[in-house]
């Protein structure tokens, strides 16, 4: 009888085994495609990929199937009549691409810190720009050639310096040539 109760036992772990579905935890970095693999949602060893239905039908996307938002998000694996959730953490570690450019004004001219920039790109919109130091917001008052760090923050906290050039030139209008100027620029 205890052998047979042994058998039993052994061929219950097994079987209880090949019917357990274990779902994981995925990272994924906002901008980058999720997993196409099953194995990057299961724990268990995927024998047949076929076995498994994976639903990700909440998670947003982009046209080219990149994540867009960062969050959690709950994805569903089926393994034959099984059905389990997992979580899907879309995070943002990244710093933000800018590129900066001089800026020429005139003495005691106002603008805006964020005149600096040129391009910028992130997924955790909208990227904040102000100065390093702050008392470098006052060096439009006199003429000169002033080199000084502005920075980039995004909203998950990632944050990136970027050297920058203000040229303060007397008898100059920024506001003139900014309207004389024909580019047509667009930033989201």
């Amino acid at each position: 009888i205890l052998v047979l109760l042994s058998v039993f036992f052994i061929a219950f772990l097994f079987l209880k085994s090949r019917y357990t579905l274990t779902i994981d935890k995925v990272i994924v970095e906002v901008g980058d495609a999720l997993p196409k693999d099953i194995s990057e949602y299961v724990e268990n060893k995927v024998v047949d990929e076929s076995d498994y239905k994976l639903y990700l039908d909440n998670i947003p996307l982009d046209k080219n199937g990149k994540t867009t938002d960062i969050g959690e998000y709950t994805y569903r694996v089926k393994y034959k009549s099984i059905t389990k959730k997992g979580t899907i953490v879309v995070q943002d570690t990244k710093v933000p691409d800018v590129e900066v450019r001089d800026l020429t004004v005139g003495v005691g001219e106002d603008f805006d810190v964020a005149d600096f920039v040129v391009d910028c790109f992130d997924y955790s919109k909208p990227v904040n720009i102000t100065y390093k130091k702050e008392s470098d917001q006052n060096l439009h008052k006199k003429a000169g050639i002033y080199e000084f760090k502005i920075v980039a923050t995004d909203q998950a906290g990632n944050k990136i310096d970027k050297n920058v050039r203000l040229i303060v030139k007397k008898g100059y209008s920024y506001e003139d040539s900014k309207s004389k100027d024909m580019t047509v620029s667009y930033v989201d």
